[in-house]
């Protein structure tokens, strides 16, 4: 019976394991591409196409962690949320302020950001996705 739930466990961890490596690797993705002026990022389309890719894919993996780490942690509940870095506050793995910048810049991608936004918010982004797979990383066994 131990054998089962340790299984369980590890189809859990493995994903968000998974899911915390892609941010960090989209981020540094970003990091290494992103010129030093709003100027020569709006006038390197290759460069400003991968810093977006790139941050859209950490955004995305950012949110599929959040939810997969609430869906786990709130099994066998009926709690409700706005969204899932306000459930992460909920279980205190975030802080609230944090979790508004993360559902903010979640929004903003979904909407779809001007280059220029972008470019201005790329580096706190990259912060703060950072910061998001720290406090996940700490929940897991």
């Amino acid at each position: 019976m131990p054998a089962a739930a340790n299984t369980a466990e590890e189809q859990w961890v493995a994903p968000m394991i998974g899911l915390i490596e892609g941010v960090r690797t989209y981020v540094a993705r970003r990091r290494e591409n992103l010129p030093s002026t709003t100027d020569a990022y709006l006038l390197d389309d290759r460069r400003a196409a991968l810093v977006r890719r790139s941050l859209f894919a950490a955004v995305q993996c950012a949110v599929e962690n959040a939810e997969l780490w609430v869906v786990h942690a709130d099994r066998g509940t009926s709690r409700q949320y706005r969204n899932a870095f306000e459930a992460l506050v909920a279980h205190d793995v975030l802080d609230a302020e944090l979790a508004i910048r993360l559902a903010d810049l979640a929004r903003r991608f979904k909407a779809g950001i001007e280059p220029r936004a972008l470019f201005e918010s790329a580096r706190p982004a990259c912060l703060d996705l950072s910061l998001l797979c720290a406090a996940l990383r700490r929940q897991l066994p």
